[in-house]
């Protein structure tokens, strides 16, 4: 985790890539949990603002994505970012 903690504020779409990566080999309900509860939610943070319009575009074809989304929790996420979050992984579904 502190490898990936690293990555997200060195180089985010390398982070963005390797969460998402995880999550395609791996789609089981734990591994969702624990990419949302952690890298997901801080490569949010780092850098959802930049990327929200990427990764909408993804969720609206994978259903998968869109559940990784659902376990996200608003935490330090800005109402706007956290609105579209929202809207993102009901799209998914």
């Amino acid at each position: 985790m502190d490898v990936i903690d690293d990555l997200i504020q060195a180089d985010g779409a390398l982070a963005w890539r390797v969460i998402d990566g995880i999550r395609r080999i791996n789609g089981s309900d734990r591994v969702l949990a624990s990419l949302a509860a952690g890298p997901l939610e801080d490569f949010l943070v780092a850098h959802g603002e930049d990327c929200t319009s990427g990764i909408e575009a993804l969720a609206r074809h994978d259903v998968q994505l869109g559940r990784l989304l659902l376990g996200v929790w608003q935490g330090r996420l800005s109402e706007a970012l956290w609105a579209r979050i929202q809207s993102i992984s009901l799209t998914g579904r």
